[in-house]
């Protein structure tokens, strides 16, 4: 399953005759360093930079075990790599010699006509090789990169989005040559596909594992992939039974615009409301007031509206998030029990 070739100073790391790892002196295949991350943020999107304090390149190495179930490398004084074949996929897991190391950098062998897919839900594009692709929850943004929207947003309020900006990163990708790989960890990350012969990922940790999955075609790497992290649910049998209409402006705006959908002979199966807890004028804008309670203004009858929908077999759905209106009473009530974020200071 695992085979390791090795000279002197170079090795190659196969698994079920995929060539995943090239190392040289020349061209190291991983990198250790520490660095301190800088995040701006304007209305959920961000700006994220960095200081590399240092970086060390992986060089000398030693085999501490080689078979085709467990690899182990060591890069004395630096780091260890152990590469386990398990059931269907190989696992790679790493251990640092010291405290500190806060960034690494790994580079996997690439073929020059892979298409790479993946990282999450990625709205710009499909196909991401020649892409350097940042991985961090954030809001999408208003606007998708160098447009005029975009930079009306960002002159505005900073708010402007940019082509990778996504509410769902995924530290993963799949490859159009049957293998795919997905990384555990808790911190920002960035991976490069604009090699022709290597993909570099960066990450602002040691990772707790990589798991890397390789197949002999499409169907059975998804399979696979599938199995391991999890298939959803199916969905329930109301969401084919007709149009989801998003909704907004209040009760009396919904079941007019519900009724002239009938009359149109539009069967809706649910309706999406996304202010059914308000709205708030900022300078950015009318926006949602975060508060978590339905309004009693624009939806004073919101419990009946819901309960008559339902008789009609249609599905009331609305959205809630982490976030919270500071002139909503949960706010003051979250920070009268220090639940919020604080930044340096040690304020909301």
């Amino acid at each position: 399953m695992i085979r390791l070739e090795r000279g002197a100073e170079d090795f190659s790391l196969y698994y079920k005759g995929r060539c995943l790892l090239r190392h040289s002196r020349g061209r190291p295949a991983l990198s250790l360093g520490q660095g301190q991350g800088r995040y701006r943020m304007s209305h959920g999107h961000f700006r994220i930079g960095q200081q590399i304090l240092r970086r060390q390149a992986c060089r000398g190495f030693r085999v501490l075990a080689s078979g085709p179930e467990q690899v182990v490398l060591e890069f004395p004084g630096l780091i260890s790599l152990t590469f386990t074949a398990r059931e269907h996929r190989l696992e790679l897991t790493f251990a640092a010699a010291g405290p500190g190391w806060n960034r690494l950098w790994l580079r996997l062998a690439a073929a020059p006509s892979e298409r790479i897919y993946g990282c999450g839900e990625q709205f710009s594009v499909l196909n991401l090789r020649g892409r350097r692709v940042p991985l961090w929850v954030q809001e999408q943004g208003v606007g998708r990169g160098k447009d005029l929207i975009t930079l009306i947003s960002n002159v505005r309020s900073g708010s402007g989005g940019s082509w990778h900006s996504t509410y769902f990163p995924q530290a993963g990708f799949v490859s159009s040559h049957n293998w795919s790989c997905d990384c555990e960890l808790a911190s920002y990350a960035e991976f490069d596909f604009r090699s022709r012969d290597s993909h570099l990922l960066q990450f602002w940790q040691v990772p707790e594992r990589l798991v890397i999955h390789v197949e002999q075609g499409a169907p059975a790497l998804i399979e696979r992939r599938s199995a391991w992290l999890g298939i959803q649910s199916a969905q329930p049998d109301w969401a084919d039974r007709g149009v989801w209409l998003g909704l907004q402006g209040g009760s009396q705006v919904v079941r007019e615009k519900l009724e002239r959908a009938r009359r149109a002979g539009i069967r809706p199966a649910a309706v999406w409301v996304q202010d059914w807890e308000g709205r708030r004028l900022t300078a950015f804008g009318s926006q949602l007031m975060w508060d978590w309670r339905y309004d009693k203004k624009l939806y004073p009858d919101l419990p009946e509206l819901i309960a008559e929908l339902k008789e009609q077999d249609i599905r009331f759905l609305g959205y809630i998030n982490p976030g919270l209106a500071p002139e909503g009473k949960l706010y003051q009530e979250a920070s009268r029990l220090g639940h919020c974020v604080k930044n340096p200071a040690g304020a909301d």
